[in-house]
């Protein structure tokens, strides 16, 4: 969460708890409210969050950017990470490879 408050911090979020449970719990709000709500405690249970409003195009941002945010946030492997920010961008995977292998040597 608190990445995603560094990187878009009015973008509307919610979290949801032990959906279909006696303590069901759903949290709307931006992602400082959230952080708010919880502080450093653990959050136990099943847990879903879910990101809406307000995301910029995926067009606006840089693909090292995009690969970087994937792998944060998703957290999947450089590989996984380029294959997605590809097809998010409409570009081929290849052309990826080779941008984001151009800038970390």
């Amino acid at each position: 969460m608190q990445l995603l408050q560094e990187i878009d911090p009015e973008r509307k979020v919610a979290v949801a708890r032990e959906l279909t449970k006696t303590f069901e719990e759903c949290l709307r709000g931006t992602p400082a409210d959230l952080i708010a709500h919880f502080g450093d405690s653990e959050i136990r249970g099943e847990i879903i969050l879910l990101i809406s409003e307000g995301a910029p195009p995926a067009d606006t941002i840089d693909v090292e950017e995009l690969v970087s945010i994937i792998q944060e946030i998703l957290g999947y492997s450089l590989k996984d990470a380029i294959k997605t920010a590809a097809k998010w961008k409409g570009l081929p995977k290849s052309d990826v490879y080779r941008q984001i292998h151009s800038t970390q040597a």
